[in-house]
């Protein structure tokens, strides 16, 4: 009954107005397949009538070492983390007869349909566009390392193509993005999706799918492609820098990830090296061709809107929502206007100031500076980064 007691607590923490819309998106999301039937923690039903024997059954079945791992991570002793993972976990041994860990098949899509759920709890109105899944396998080669290269690269340029829409003077979406995410164990999915603001659905989905339909036919410029190698190099010496100072969390993922889905681990310095050698080989090419084939023509999709419920919400219909898709498809998009990327903050550097006084304060660890223009400045540095600067 402890047991019981406990599942059952979590099912209800879990409830609310995403959960009871997600019991309507989720089996259109992943129909066709186990997952579409209930979420892993099982139904209350199923919790609350529970025989001991099958509580038994289950931990047999399912919580033996050969799917299982620890992983730790900290500043202990190596000697000590071993003797502590021999001490409580040496005796577990395998049944004899193991029961079969599958994982669900996922079908692929092949017609387009709409759904729209709405809740009085519901936080925002929101449209997704969901293509269908294709399969994910983990990257074991260093091609495969130099294709996840390419997917972020596709990522960073739309994303901030999207971004570009929410700053104009009428944004179509108050917030929106769009790239290929995972989705269950062996799949992922090209999605996108907008928080919506006064002008509704309509416009939010036709601009998700014209800039998609834009990156598909178009692809992405010289300029884009440049600024995405510059901004996932910097990410990766940042980290490096920062490699002695890693929260223990951020590795202990990593490895979780490792064991899950089979992420290779290379070590940032690896990393970073093998950026270095592999982004200057990826041009426009490449990623206009994984931009094709990860936004593909005429494809089946799922087109969802989750909503508010109440009177003035001017919720569309599943038809409508469709019509907006297949009309926005039929649009003739053109190519994207490049802009210059920004080389310098400043047009003209102004001329420079200098310091009229410096007052060092020990017990603190602050030097303030006057300057001539006026301004005071206060330094306070730390070890807390290798490679950071905060302003405020």
């Amino acid at each position: 009954d402890v047991e019981r007691s406990i599942v059952l607590e979590e099912l209800r923490l879990g409830k609310g107005a995403q959960d009871r819309m997600n019991k309507v998106l989720l089996p259109k999301i992943l129909g066709g397949s186990r997952y579409a039937d209930r979420l892993p923690i099982g139904t209350a039903q199923s919790i609350q009538n529970f025989k001991y024997g099958a509580l038994k059954r289950f931990y047999k079945d399912w919580y033996r070492p050969n799917l299982m791992a620890v992983v730790v991570v900290g500043d202990l002793e190596l000697a000590d983390a071993r003797a502590l993972i021999e001490a409580n976990f040496a005796s577990l041994n395998n049944p004899e007869t193991e029961r079969p860990r599958t994982y669900p098949l996922v079908p692929v899509r092949t017609a387009s349909e709409a759904v729209v759920v709405t809740d009085k709890e519901a936080a925002n109105n929101e449209v997704q566009l969901l293509y269908p899944v294709v399969a994910d396998p983990a990257a074991t080669t260093l091609a495969d390392v130099r294709q996840q290269l390419v997917q972020n690269l596709f990522g960073q340029a739309l994303g901030r193509r999207v971004q570009e829409l929410t700053q104009q003077a009428s944004p179509p979406f108050v917030a929106g993005s769009s790239g290929l995410v995972p989705m269950v164990p062996g799949y992922r999915i090209f999605s996108s999706s907008a928080v919506l603001g006064r002008q509704g659905a309509q416009p939010a989905m036709a601009a998700l799918v014209q800039e998609n339909e834009r990156a598909r036919q178009f692809g992405f410029g010289d300029d884009e492609l440049a600024q995405g190698k510059k901004a996932l190099l910097r990410t990766l010496e940042q980290a490096y820098a920062e490699r002695e100072k890693t929260p223990s969390a951020q590795h202990a993922a990593e490895y979780i990830r490792h064991f899950l889905v089979q992420e290779s681990i290379p070590g940032i310095a690896n990393e970073l090296a093998y950026a270095r050698e592999l982004l200057p080989t990826i041009n426009t090419s490449d990623l206009n061709a994984f931009a094709r084939a990860s936004i593909p023509e005429n494809a089946a999709k799922l087109v969802t809107y989750a909503g508010i419920d109440k009177a003035d919400a001017n919720t569309p219909a599943g038809p409508q929502l469709l019509a907006v898709v297949q009309d926005a498809e039929r649009f003739k998009v053109t190519t994207r206007v490049e802009k210059a990327m920004v080389k310098s903050l400043m047009g003209a550097i102004p001329r420079a100031g200098s310091i009229t006084a410096e007052r060092r304060d020990d017990a603190l660890g602050l030097t303030e500076l006057q300057l001539s223009n006026g301004v005071k400045v206060i330094l306070k540095p730390t070890d807390f980064k290798n490679d950071e600067v905060q302003m405020a």
